[in-house]
């Protein structure tokens, strides 16, 4: 996979955790949208590190 391939599936990757927070923290008002922020953004984070983990090893491996 391409850097450029990389860095679209990442900002896809923050797009849909910060679309899909918004909306679960707008539609439940019992969730304290602050908190329900920072677990997303964790996620996010998480998500994005394990895609250029994988993407260094396949290309070490190469």
């Amino acid at each position: 996979m391409s850097v450029k391939k990389m860095i679209l599936m990442s900002v896809l990757i923050l797009l849909v955790c910060i679309i899909g927070g918004a909306t679960v923290a707008a539609t439940n008002p019992r969730i304290h949208a602050f908190k329900f922020g920072q677990a997303i953004g964790q996620l996010c984070v998480a998500l994005w590190v394990l895609q250029w983990t994988i993407w260094y090893l396949r290309k070490k491996k190469n």
